[in-house]
């Protein structure tokens, strides 16, 4: 493969998965607490509970694709171990370390069976109440038992019929499994089975039951005292135990999705429906008898994937397909709902994600991600952007602006009244006066110079700091009261302050502190040194929760020495000097506390931010934990803010950037504006929670998105969308939608005959504007937009299918053509077609479909004008030999089709004589879920095994075609249907220069990802550090990464190849010290290039 090597690639993830399989409430960390854990594909999160709502601990990723979580309660002990389940059927147990606050590995076991045939339900993982053993289905015919105490081999049990789900009953002397199967003739039974350990067989259970509903699917084990089973299906739910049971009719047929036991005893379970109905069923009981069942609607959720009862009427609905929420039972009806819950929080899902596109429709030169996004009533389109959003409230324009500070008349006023606007040589002032700013005259201000700092202080009073001294005024009026001057000859540089204190240092190399008098209105000196080093920059802010204490400490950056110094105060003694490294001295310094840290930022003169944590004692502070981060090319200067009740960073740059703590994790997130100079909260009654930002053009009010990496924006469908395009000349979006919705706006119920339609959203609102309907039986399966030309405007063109009831594949379709009127559709064209058309694509003014039939082709249809005026679509030429063409991409006069069973062909059109022919091919049979062309000869694919692999266009031959051979393999896991070109990050040189090409897909799982092309250079870099990251972060449960990220189909294995796992390596970040120094000594580098490297290409997402 050496000649290829210039093909390599980053796959990393964007936004990590959202949807939630499975959630689990025990003891895991602790014998007093209770924890929540949820399972999102790849990754493990745990939560604890508390009075404020799910406090998050820890995450944990797993290097595989998590089928089955459960807690298990070893016997004699206090606290749950977790079980998991991977696709790849690797099993594990974990136990939390409560010493090093970590998971430990219990055991690991492969459970493949080379020769089995894999089950093909969702795979079933139990455990004995008892832990004597656990049973796992994953083959057909096959049981495989796990003996508890993991000292003997798992041995397999042959289940002759066809296995639905499987249980352990509870209170049993002997581990016994309920097996509910089907027979030939598609009845539903049930049997139990005592397993015999010993004897590594199974014996006849304790009952049995013959000819259940139908469509029995599930199981729930019953708690002691009562024992037993209950049976869910579509419109009962029976309980069984020996030769006692029980059912209740539903009232109206129900697929019970997700089921949540409330009582210890067993004797209550909140149930989740496909449509969200959330009810309580209810065993009532006489002694240790059922003598009834019975349900009790409480509301509509979402549609619940797992419901997990956590206390006090706490619950947690986790969705796979919707967002998930946390609610609290009540007694009494919501007065505005009618529920009998409330909802406390709802946290965003993506997943499943269809279709998405990828837009700059304020042609900012940054993208957003518009996904189809859930099903059935929870159905949405989502609007996600990188970075943090700051929407303007007002704008003056006033050029040469070099800093601004925001004042109030009162200290304790609950907003600001001035803006100080420091120019070269001028300081003017606005004043909020009835909602509007003025320019005001203030006698008491030095106005013909700049001014280096102004703040609020204590007892009313404001300072301004210029060249020539400093200036005490009363804030009310504005009005001189004091001032301080240096000694004569010199001139203040540098000045920071806070409600008590000033800093300040002056031409003669002093540095001196100042104090407001407690009594009089004057500022008192209280210590003086001479630093030899000129100072670039200083800080004193107040760290903790009170913003108007007194600083115990200061920090100033230092011109030649290139370090900064903390300093004790009142005293001015040094505490430590940091050495910062390189040529590159700080211009910035601020000591702040984010999420109840101490921390001590740097802005560097090259963009670049160093971040330290401060760990303080009685007389001292400890500076530790330094980080560093790329924030732009120029010096940013910081500045706190406040924004929703939390403290975070504004770093004023070129690129400017809000520093904010998240998870535990220090994040710096893009702005979308340019050139900020600096910046100031700014509060008032008609700018709440505001900015005063100061550009190189003009002075913006601006007010702050919530502080976040990724703004996600959900606009609610109530139906399921399928497909989505961007008509950009008519500032709207089409998606076609499936399901019924009330024309009250009711969506909670599903009807049973759905119709499709085609809406059309507006990209600015979001709100829906038209909806064109379908036929019935008729799926809309592709959309694609026609770009305007000189003759002709755009269009929108879709294709359909006809799929009627009981029939295999569709025999019938059309493709229709509309053109955007007044914001309604307005259909053109239209050409029925024999077959089903699963996708479009716009070809050289024609459309390119691939139609499913008998014999699946995909054909090329051209406009042709009519006597009266009208257009009508024909077929210029089509090619044969696909299975279901499910995408089409083009790049010339090439055509790429990801077949569902024949993975990648590559067409050519031929202008002259109009033809299609086929010039090379995949001949491996890949089920292929989605390709992109990345240049002319090289393509993306991915497949239904949770794959990626790269094509390149070879010379050798096979039966006179060119063959397209692997040059790249990776398993990311998840099921990718779409990859676009695109960037959700502003356009910058330095991004291009790091990757040549990035491709965004969207998975099932609600994952944003990114597959960044890379200099074969930086490749290789990654690529040892990914090695060395992998050999110091051990993966949980002992799961290998490099089997994990290994390409597994039906029928082959590879190693990855040709891509690295950005997620893996830019956990670099995160490492201990001296991991990270073991880590690039293993990659001959320093751990601060590495952390360079690393940094900027998690910039790219």
């Amino acid at each position: 493969q050496g000649g290829f090597l210039r093909y390599v690639w980053d796959v990393v993830t964007a936004h990590k998965p959202s949807v939630v399989t499975h959630s689990v409430v025990g003891n895991f960390t602790s014998p007093e607490k209770r924890d929540l854990l949820l399972a999102r594909s790849t990754r493990i999160e745990l939560y604890s509970i508390s009075r404020e709502g799910l406090i998050p601990l820890v995450e944990l990723p797993i290097n595989g694709v998590i089928v089955v979580m459960r807690l298990v309660r070893p016997p004699g002990e206090d606290r749950d171990n977790l079980m998991i389940l991977t696709q790849r059927n690797k099993f594990c147990v974990l136990r939390w370390n409560i010493t090093f606050q970590s998971v430990d590995t219990v055991c690991l076991g492969d459970m493949k069976d080379k020769l089995g045939q894999q089950y093909d339900g969702f795979p079933i993982g139990v455990a004995d109440p008892q832990l004597r053993c656990f049973a796992l289905h994953l083959y057909e015919t096959v049981v495989k038992i796990v003996p508890g105490d993991f000292k003997k081999e798992a041995y397999p049990v042959r289940i002759a019929e066809k296995v639905r789900d499987i249980q352990f009953l509870e209170g049993t002397a002997k581990p016994t499994i309920c097996i509910l199967y089907q027979d030939n003739h598609r009845a539903r039974h049930l049997k139990t089975l005592e397993i015999v350990l010993k004897e590594k067989d199974v014996a006849e259970g304790p009952f049995h039951q013959q000819n259940l509903e139908q469509t029995a699917n599930m199981l729930v084990p019953v708690s002691q005292p009562l024992g037993g089973v209950l049976v869910f299906a579509e419109n009962s739910i029976t309980y069984l135990n020996g030769s006692a049971g029980k059912s209740t009719f539903l009232s109206q047929p129900a697929h019970i999705r997700a089921v949540g036991k409330i009582d210890d005893d067993g004797s209550r379970y909140l149930i989740g429906d496909h449509a969200g109905r959330l009810s309580i069923l209810a065993l009532e009981r006489k002694g240790d008898e059922v003598i009834a069942l019975t349900v009790s609607l409480l509301g509509v959720t979402s549609l619940a994937s797992t419901i997990s009862y956590i206390d006090n009427g706490y619950v947690y609905v986790g969705s796979a397909v919707g967002d998930s929420q946390l609610i609290r039972l009540i007694t009494d009806p919501d007065p505005c709902t009618e529920h009998y819950f409330e909802v406390i929080e709802t946290y965003t899902n993506l997943g499943p994600i269809l279709d998405f596109v990828v837009v700059d429709p304020e042609k900012h030169g940054q993208g957003q991600v518009v996904t189809c996004s859930g099903v059935l009533k929870d159905g949405s389109l989502r609007v996600i952007r990188n970075g943090i959003s700051v929407s303007g409230e007002a704008e003056i324009e006033v050029p040469g602006i070099k800093a601004v500070f925001t004042l109030k008349r009162k200290i304790d006023d609950p907003f600001h009244s001035f803006i100080f606007q420091s120019f070269i040589g001028e300081t003017r002032v606005y004043e909020l006066v009835e909602e509007e700013m003025i320019e005001a005259m203030l006698d008491g201000i030095v106005a013909r110079t700049s001014t280096i700092f102004a703040a609020n202080m204590e007892r009313d009073l404001a300072v301004q700091v210029v060249e020539s001294g400093v200036i005490l005024l009363d804030s009310q009026t504005m009005n001189r009261v004091g001032s301080w001057t240096p000694h004569q000859g010199c001139r203040i540089l540098v000045a920071k302050g806070n409600s008590h204190q000033v800093l300040l240092s002056t031409t003669q190399g002093h540095l001196i502190y100042l104090e407001l008098d407690p009594v009089e209105p004057r500022l008192i000196q209280v210590s003086q040194i001479l630093v030899e080093k000129e100072i670039s920059c200083m800080d004193l802010s107040p760290l903790g929760s009170n913003p108007r204490a007194k600083s115990k400490i200061a920090v100033i950056g230092l011109w030649k020495e290139v370090s900064i110094k903390l300093l004790l105060l009142p005293e001015l003694a040094t505490i430590t000097t940091e050495l910062l490294g390189g040529e590159t001295i700080a211009r910035s310094v601020l000591l702040c506390t984010m999420d109840h840290i101490d921390h001590l930022l740097v802005a560097l003169g090259d963009g670049h931010l160093w971040s330290y944590k401060l760990g303080m004692t009685d007389v001292s502070s400890v500076i530790r934990d330094r980080r560093r981060f790329s924030i732009g090319t120029q010096p940013a200067t910081l500045s706190q803010f406040r924004s929703r009740d939390s403290w975070h960073v504004f770093a004023s740059s070129d690129r400017p950037t809000v520093i904010h703590v998240g998870a535990g994790k220090m994040l710096c997130s893009n702005v979308n504006l340019r050139g900020v100079v600096s910046v100031a909260g700014f509060d008032t009654e008609g700018f709440q929670d505001c900015l005063a930002i100061a550009t190189e053009k003009s002075l913006m009010i601006g007010r702050v998105d919530d502080i976040q990496k990724l703004h996600i924006r959900t606009v609610p469908l109530g139906q399921s969308p399928h497909r989505l395009v961007h008509l950009e000349d008519g500032r709207a979006f089409a998606v076609s939608l499936s399901g019924s919705i009330d024309p009250n706006g009711n969506s909670d119920e599903v009807e049973a005959d759905e119709q499709w339609s085609i809406a059309i959203i507006n990209d600015s609102t979001m709100e829906r504007e038209h909806t064109v309907m379908l036929e019935p039986d008729e799926w809309a399966q592709a959309l694609c937009r026609l770009p305007a030309t000189k003759s002709d405007p755009e269009y929108l063109v879709v294709g359909t299918a006809f799929i009627f009831p009981g029939e295999e594949e569709s025999h019938r379709g059309r493709i229709l053509v509309y053109r955007l009127e007044h914001k309604q559709l307005v259909l053109i064209a239209e050409k029925e077609v024999p077959g089903g058309v699963l996708c479009v694509t716009p070809f050289y003014g024609k459309i390119l479909a691939g139609v499913t039939s008998r014999a699946c082709r995909v054909r090329l249809f051209r406009w042709t004008g009519t006597d009266d005026g009208s257009y009508a679509l024909s077929e210029d030429c089509s090619h044969s030999g696909h299975i279901a063409v499910l995408q089409i991409k083009s790049k010339g006069d090439y055509i790429v089709t990801a077949d569902l069973m024949r993975s990648v062909s590559l067409l050519a059109y031929k202008p002259v004589g109009g033809a299609i022919e086929e010039i090379a091919r995949d001949y491996d049979g890949q089920w292929m879920t989605a390709v992109e062309i990345l240049d002319a000869d090289t393509y993306l694919g991915a497949e239904s095994s949770y794959n990626f692999f790269a094509l390149k266009r070879t010379d050798g031959t096979v039966d006179n075609l060119q063959r397209l051979e692997k040059i790249g393999y990776f398993h990311i896991g998840e099921i990718v249907g779409t990859f676009q070109h695109g960037s959700l990050i502003m356009s910058l040189p330095e991004n291009e220069s790091l990757a040549r090409q990035t491709i965004i897909f969207g998975s099932a799982s609600g994952l944003i990802g990114l597959v960044a092309r890379l200099d074969e250079e930086i490749f290789r870099k990654l690529e040892l550090i990914q090695g060395a990251v992998n050999q110091v972060l051990r993966g949980v449960g002992g799961l290998d990464h490099s089997e994990f990220r290994s390409y597994v189909d039906d029928r082959n294995t590879f190693e990855c190849m040709n891509f690295v796992d950005g997620d893996l390596v830019e956990r670099y970040l995160d490492l201990p010290k001296h991991d990270m120094e073991m880590v690039a000594k293993q990659v001959d580098s320093t751990p601060e290039e590495l952390t360079k490297l690393i940094e900027e290409l998690a910039r790219l997402h």
